[in-house]
C-alpha cells in the first residue's frame, strides 16, 4: 500500500505539499491503476503517477517538453503535444511520468480465448 511518505521519498521537491493534497492525488492515481491489471507493479505505478501529477500541478499549466530556452529576454518553448500518443507524451513532461511509463510497459496482458 502506497503512503504519502513514499511519494515524498521519491520526489523531495514535493515536501512542501500538504498531506491532504498528496493524499488527494494519491487517491486519483489509485483509481487509474487497477490492481488486477497492474498486479505486483501497482504500488510502483501509483507512486510514480502520483509524483507526476503533483509535479504537473506545481508547474501550474505549462505543458510539453521544453525544446528551447533563452536567458536573454527569457523565452521558453514547449513541444507540440498534438502529434503522437497525446497521453503518453504528457507523461514525458516529468521524470516521474517517464518512470511510470516504463513500469506500465512491464505489464503484460494476455488475452483470454473463450
Amino acid at each position: 500500500m502506497v503512503k504519502v511518505e513514499d511519494i515524498k521519498s521519491i520526489a523531495p521537491e514535493l515536501h512542501s505539499e500538504t498531506i491532504e493534497t498528496i493524499q488527494f492525488f494519491l487517491n486519483m492515481a489509485l483509481l487509474r491503476c487497477n490492481e488486477t491489471v497492474w498486479g505486483l507493479y501497482r504500488d510502483m505505478g501509483v507512486t510514480f503517477l502520483t509524483a507526476h501529477l503533483l509535479t504537473l500541478k506545481k508547474r501550474r499549466g505549462t505543458a510539453g517538453q521544453v525544446i528551447e530556452q533563452k536567458v536573454g529576454n527569457l523565452e521558453i518553448q514547449y513541444a507540440d503535444m498534438a502529434s503522437g500518443k497525446k497521453l503518453d507524451l504528457s507523461f514525458m513532461q516529468t521524470v516521474y511520468g517517464i518512470e511510470y511509463l516504463q513500469i506500465r510497459n512491464l505489464i503484460v496482458i494476455t488475452p483470454i480465448v473463450v
